[in-house]
């Protein structure tokens, strides 16, 4: 009898260690399969930019003075290292910032295994049915968005949704320690995008309040720690570049925020325009939590969730609600909401798979179906779609150009200035400002206040531009011509006719024409 049950212990442990070497071997492919992509994929207009900005900043620029940015300090700095890298090492910061991004990733998918059970009810093995599909997710589905702000965010998060989940199907807190860390993580999560990206973290701690009716678990769990540590976080970023609260706040107040909020109430905020929401991005998480009400498992045949389930559709439907509040409907914004759906809806799936559920042939097959689907949407969708430029033959005279755009849209200058080594002398990446100002002003009478406060900024940065183009003549302008862009372009010539006579263009691919300055300023 000894010798049966030593047999079946060592049988038992060399099953374990197969599977853990197959999901090592999944997680080695999921990196090696990801390196490949991002040489395809390339860099992200808004990751580019940040990037460029931050080595302005080191060259000795002063951000929110020479440089306009919307985005508060802390989500800027998180491209500093790999600007600062570069510096020192003459090697692409691009290169040094998805590697530290992936060894964030990586960190954050460790202490989620550090924190979770082996087995979680109505999931099963974490390993294969949180973790792999997470990873998946991270570094992969996620498109070109890898070393965007909001994948950041959503793999910082994950930890304390360990510490949850842990809670909510055993009722005992992981160790301090493991909390401690998975607390701070989640701080800086709501601080990579502060005060939206707080909500999330909120909507946890109310799932706490509404669970225990008590606030000592709040405590316990390390969420209030968490609310510490992004306001001190955000508090010191401000502190360190205060001209955010100056010229930026003004801009943000008067064209932004309110251009976003009108975009926000149009797409779906209000009941009675929910349908469009299927027109956006937030269409794929939606989707993917309604099936993981239909088709996951229940607690005891009721209409409640298991608690995993609870935290994976809290999450992600505050993040669609953090989406739709921005009023950009991105594709990489909506990124947080999609992973922590997706993983739901892939926990469902090997949980019907690994215990053998039996139930009608729809049941099982309709969530694989859909999350073979959804996985397939996801990549397409979230593909910005932007054509970048193939040939280069223009440039390779070309020695570290000064450069600006003539667009409404970041991705026809970035990252095409940072391909061509140029350096970028506007303040801004694109004419945003007089975009927003033309779309929004539509809306109001001729007479109206609001349409005053917009032909302002329309006119004013229309002449801000033109005069730097006059002055600086810089060697290179990459202009928008896609057909939504020709207003813009009227209206740069209509003010200026000879705004373009010193150049030559030399390149016309996609949506894009380079101009070349022809002789010396």
């Amino acid at each position: 009898m000894s010798v049966d049950m030593t047999y079946a212990s060592e049988s038992a442990a060399g099953k374990t260690m197969t599977s853990m070497s197959k999901f090592l071997m999944l997680m080695a492919g999921i990196l090696a399969l990801s390196i490949m992509l991002r040489t395809v994929l390339g860099t992200t207009p808004d990751v580019s930019w940040l990037i460029d900005m931050c080595a302005r900043m080191l060259d000795g620029e002063i951000a929110y003075v020479d440089i306009f940015e919307t985005t508060p300090p802390v989500p800027v700095l998180l491209y500093m290292p790999g600007a600062f890298a570069e510096q020192i090492t003459g090697i692409g910061a691009e290169i040094f910032v998805y590697g530290y991004f992936y060894g964030v990733y990586l960190a954050c998918l460790w202490l989620f295994w550090r924190i979770l059970p082996s087995s979680i009810q109505g999931i099963g093995d974490v390993r294969f049915g949180i973790i792999l599909p997470v990873a998946i997710f991270l570094f992969l589905l996620s498109h070109d968005s890898v070393a965007q702000r909001e994948t950041m965010a959503a793999a910082l998060v994950l930890p304390m949704l360990g510490v949850l989940m842990v809670y909510g199907e055993k009722g005992v807190w992981a160790g301090p320690g493991l909390r401690f860390w998975s607390a701070v993580l989640a701080g800086l999560a709501a601080a990579v995008k502060p005060p939206l990206f707080a909500l999330p973290i909120l909507l946890l701690g109310v799932w706490l309040l509404w669970r225990e009716r008590s606030l000592r678990p709040l405590w316990s769990s390390g969420l209030i720690l968490s609310g510490v540590v992004a306001v001190v976080v955000t508090v010191l970023s401000l502190a360190a570049y205060p001209e955010y609260l100056d010229g930026v706040t003004q801009l943000m107040r008067d064209i932004y925020v309110p251009t976003r909020a009108m975009n926000a109430v149009g797409w779906g905020v209000f009941p009675e325009t929910v349908l469009a929401l299927f027109r956006t991005h937030a269409s794929l998480p939606l989707i993917m939590i309604v099936a993981i009400f239909l088709f996951s498992p229940r607690i005891e045949k009721k209409i409640r969730l298991w608690p995993a389930y609870q935290l994976l559709v809290l999450l992600s439907a505050g993040y669609i609600f953090v989406f739709l509040l921005q009023g950009k409907f991105f594709g990489y914004h909506i990124v947080p909401a999609v992973m922590f759906a997706f993983a739901g809806l892939w926990a469902l799936v090997h949980h019907q798979l690994e215990t053998g559920d039996r139930k009608t042939t729809l049941r099982r097959a309709a969530p694989i179906l859909l999350l073979v689907i959804m996985a397939g949407a996801n990549f397409v969708k979230l593909d910005d779609r932007r054509q970048a430029l193939s040939d280069f033959a223009w440039a390779q005279n070309l020695d570290n150009p000064t450069a600006i755009a003539m667009s409404p849209d970041i991705s026809i200058g970035f990252p095409l200035a940072r391909q061509v080594n140029a350096k970028w002398i506007d303040r801004i990446h694109s004419q945003w400002a007089v975009y927003y100002s033309h779309v929004s002003k539509q809306r109001f009478d001729e007479d109206s206040e609001k349409w005053q406060i917009y032909q302002r900024y329309y006119q004013s940065e229309l002449a801000r531009t033109i005069a730097l183009i006059e002055q600086q003549q810089p060697e290179l302008i990459f202009q928008c011509i896609a057909e939504t862009c020709q207003w813009l372009n009227e209206a740069f010539l209509a003010r200026s006719p000879h705004l373009l006579d010193n150049y030559r263009e030399v390149t016309r691919q996609g949506l894009t024409a380079v101009w070349q300055r022809q002789s010396a300023p």
